[in-house]
């Protein structure tokens, strides 16, 4: 099999869009709109910045499921 942390930081992109969609659902059913307008301008920066995390995340993942 393919190394964990090659394959998660191979794909940091998706991995990033994935878990932010939690938040992208919520924003679509808020009623604070002003909040919503303040994430959707700061979310391609939380996109690059869990990429940037992605290869530690993949690091905890491997040695716990060790």
């Amino acid at each position: 099999g393919q190394d964990p942390r090659a394959y998660f930081t191979s794909r940091k992109g998706d991995v990033a869009n994935a878990l932010l969609s939690i938040t992208d659902e919520r924003g679509r059913k808020s009623d604070q709109k002003m909040l919503v307008k303040v994430y959707s301008k700061l979310r391609p920066t939380a996109v690059q910045h869990i990429g940037e995390a992605i290869p530690g995340l993949a690091d905890l993942i491997v040695k716990h499921a060790s």
